[in-house]
């Protein structure tokens, strides 16, 4: 007796079918990496790092980037640092180790994702974050699907970027005339540096491979010579040798109307290891 199979049928099975070996699949394969129509996973149990004593003793600050597969039960294993600091690495590792998420699943089954998170060691009293720093943040919140968090970042970064342009706007108002140095802007032409002495960079800065800048405000004589800084902003690591090396600094001397006049100025000081 033939046997007939009617497209109808096969359909029904199909659809009867399919649907579990698609979960089954899903299931057995690598980690899905989130984004797009995969949701970052929520996070329900979050442990704090503790701040290496070395670095909150040199008062550095810093950030660890790492990329984790979340299990299937919530729990975090495979982690791998994608971008951090020598002195952060492993206490951000052992706090993300003891994280804790929601299950996420793809067709009704429980799957394995990867995701890329941010572990921040900020001191407490210090000054705002980098703008490009902040960024950063929000970009690995957006892709962990974090949304919230990425508002929060992207907030920050909009206030810095307000700060710092007032600022400028500030530094680029000539200072009245009271006999006292006066601010580059206006008439007067920020000076042309003659004589430059690279700083120093500090042996523990080194050793722990912290990188930063400096920002001073720095008086220029009318001779063109350094009279005097004052710090703005600075991992107090690199103060000192900061100013060590802008003290030595020369400019060419600054005139108005004929006249030598004492400036003030903003200078930064890069320190990047080589």
């Amino acid at each position: 007796m033939a046997f007939s199979f009617s497209a109808r049928r096969l359909a029904a099975l199909s659809a009867a079918v399919m649907p579990a070996l698609l979960a089954t699949a899903v299931s057995a394969q690598a980690p899905i990496r989130v984004g797009g129509d995969i949701q970052g996973p929520k996070q329900i149990v979050r442990v704090d790092p503790v701040y290496p004593p070395i670095a909150k003793q040199a008062k550095v600050e810093g950030q660890v980037i790492v990329e984790a597969t979340i299990a299937r039960d919530g729990t975090v294993k495979d982690i791998r640092v994608l971008r951090g600091n020598a002195l952060f690495n492993e206490a951000a590792i052992e706090a993300v180790k003891q994280w804790k998420y929601e299950t996420t699943f793809v067709n009704g089954a429980a799957v394995d994702v990867l995701v890329t998170t941010v572990v921040n060691f900020t001191l407490k009293g210090a000054p705002p974050a980098n703008v490009n720093a902040l960024l950063d943040q929000a970009k690995s919140a957006r892709d962990a699907g974090r949304l919230a968090e990425v508002e929060q970042l992207l907030q920050r970064a909009l206030d810095q970027i307000r700060i710092e342009r007032s600022d400028q706007q500030t530094a680029a108002s000539p200072a009245p005339t009271t006999g006292g140095p006066l601010r580059i802007g206006g008439a007067v032409n920020a000076p042309r540096r003659i004589t430059y002495v690279e700083p120093t960079y500090p042996a523990e800065a080194s050793s722990a491979r912290v990188e930063g800048q400096t920002i001073l405000e720095v008086v220029l004589g009318v001779d063109g010579k350094v009279k005097s800084t004052r710090v703005l902003r600075s991992l107090p690591i690199f103060e000192q040798a900061a100013r060590d090396a802008v003290s030595q600094w020369v400019y060419e001397p600054t005139t108005l109307n004929g006249v030598p006049v004492e400036i003030v100025m903003t200078v930064v000081v890069n320190f990047i290891l080589k």
